[in-house]
């Protein structure tokens, strides 16, 4: 099914999403078709197309680490890897492969 997007030329901002298109679309309007519907919250008026957004988290809400706490990262993931090699090699069976 085909989708129309219809949008103001002046402003970008989007008027109607629908599957019908009124002809003759009137001399402020113009349209973007598409194959499927589009989701309106995409729409971005500047570029006057449906874009993909991203959330970024908020710099507030990230956490800074310093570099005295990524050597200890390095040292947890390394006991968590050398405790997972120990794991392993008492899974393995004891009579050699053939």
């Amino acid at each position: 099914m085909t989708w129309y997007a219809v949008w103001n030329r002046e402003t970008g901002r989007l008027f109607s999403i629908g599957t019908s298109l009124a002809d003759p679309l009137p001399d402020e309007l113009s349209a973007l078709e598409m194959d499927e519907q589009p989701d309106p919250v995409d729409w971005d008026e500047g570029e006057r197309a449906f874009v993909t957004k991203i959330e970024l988290p908020l710099a507030r809400d990230l956490e800074v680490v310093t570099p005295q706490q990524v050597g200890s990262l390095d040292e947890v993931l390394a006991e968590d890897l050398e405790a997972e090699e120990e794991t392993n090699d008492e899974q393995l069976p004891d009579t050699p492969l053939s």
